[in-house]
């Protein structure tokens, strides 16, 4: 029987394909969450310096600057904690064969999230803008 027609390799290669993908899932929500921290720090960064440089800017909107920036931090960090959680879970699932998708995944989750923010954001600047 040739090597690559054996079920027993088969199964094993699917398996390792499938860890190397939870893997490349994990490195790729890190990534995401360092470039929303990134933002979260630019965006901070940039208050100060318009400050710095004696450039007339509203309190509430430096307020509301703080605020998104502490915001994206805390989005992220939230992300990234969710998605290492589901991570453990699925290695340990696949360790023991008993592999089961969730349906509430991180970008979900995110998503949620970025909602309810964008919401606030907005109606903060219609009711209060």
């Amino acid at each position: 029987m040739n090597e690559m027609t054996d079920p027993n390799i088969q199964v094993r290669l699917a398996s390792e394909r499938t860890e190397m993908a939870l893997e490349r899932t994990q490195l790729a929500w890190i990534r995401t969450t360092f470039a929303i921290i990134g933002a979260g720090l630019a965006l901070d960064k940039g208050l100060q310096a318009m400050a710095a440089a004696d450039i007339p800017i509203d309190a509430d909107w430096k307020q509301s600057g703080h605020v998104a920036a502490l915001s994206l931090c805390f989005v992220a960090t939230i992300s990234l904690l969710w998605a290492t959680i589901r991570f453990s879970r699925y290695a340990k699932q696949m360790s023991q064969s008993t592999y089961n998708a969730s349906s509430l995944s991180p970008a979900l989750l995110l998503s949620g999230i970025v909602i309810l923010l964008g919401t606030a954001v907005v109606l903060g600047l219609v009711l209060w803008g």
